[in-house]
């Protein structure tokens, strides 16, 4: 595992997937420079998968709008086929993030565990895309 550390921002990476951690936040603009430098590191080792623990950030310094465009751009950085994880706290966990980047291309999940989302991570995204496939297939079969 190799780790680098900015402004409060710690880096890991690991064997298929990118760790960000962050002690606090300070702004959008902020957020959005970790997600560059996130997908930066992600090209150059050939990881597809992220995940974003906020579980020790202060919430109620994040504003709604904050949490659309941070939504929005993991959408337009990492969309499909990447997986994003994000670890929350349980009682700040209200599907908003998940269905705006959803909504918008990325794959992308909410946890309370990292170990939950290591896991998740860690599954084949094939599996996913099979299923889905499958679904609407059989969507299609209902409507004709």
């Amino acid at each position: 595992m190799k780790e680098y550390l900015t402004s409060g921002i710690t880096y890991e990476e690991h064997d298929h997937f990118l760790l960000i951690k962050y002690k606090k936040y300070k702004s959008i603009k902020e957020f959005f420079d970790s997600f560059e430098n996130a997908l930066k590191i992600c090209k150059k080792k050939n990881f597809s998968n992220l995940i974003i623990d906020i579980f020790n950030v202060d919430f109620n310094k994040i504003s709604f709008t904050d949490k659309f465009d941070a939504s929005e751009k993991i959408a337009e950085l990492f969309g499909n086929p990447s997986k994003v994880a994000v670890i929350t706290p349980k009682i700040y966990h209200d599907n908003f993030s998940e269905n705006v980047a959803s909504n918008r291309g990325a794959y992308i999940k909410g946890f309370h565990d990292i170990n939950d989302s290591i896991n998740w991570v860690k599954e084949k995204i094939f599996i996913f895309q099979n299923n889905l496939f499958s679904n609407t297939r059989k969507d299609l079969k209902k409507h004709n």
